[in-house]
């Protein structure tokens, strides 16, 4: 089973990113159920691991616990138990191109780098105009 990193945007905001490492293809399918389609992105393929649909199966039904507004398991509806041999093995089986990266999500560390760029004396006449009000 091919394992990859990736950034998720926490409930597909775009601004509170997330990078996961160890990502399987059945993992990446949750992760888009319960963010958003649009929420993962910079899949990158980077390891294998021999495990079974199975044991996947198992391990995701441990590790998410989303559930939609009528209670049910997101897990469970997306992957039944008849599912669980049948869990796909590649990104490619799923419709991902782990080459291609998707969009921008920004960098936070260069929006902080915007932020202490401005000039002190921008900041000060600020101030000055608050204190005065």
């Amino acid at each position: 089973m091919q394992l990859a990193s990736a950034k998720i945007a926490i409930a597909g905001d775009v601004y509170n990113v997330v990078k996961k490492e160890g990502l399987t293809p059945a993992e990446i399918m949750l992760l888009k159920k319960i963010h958003g389609t649009e929420a993962i992105t910079d899949i990158i393929c980077d390891a294998e691991v021999d495990r079974t649909g199975v044991a996947e199966l198992a391990r995701l039904r441990n590790t998410y616990t989303a559930r939609d507004e009528a209670g049910v398991y997101l897990i469970d509806k997306l992957f039944p138990e008849a599912f669980g041999s049948q869990l796909p093995q590649t990104f490619d089986q799923i419709g991902i191109d782990t080459q291609i990266v998707s969009q921008d999500i920004p960098d936070q560390e260069e929006e902080a780098k915007k932020v202490r760029r401005r000039k002190p004396e921008a900041v000060v006449s600020q101030v000055l105009e608050a204190i005065a009000e």
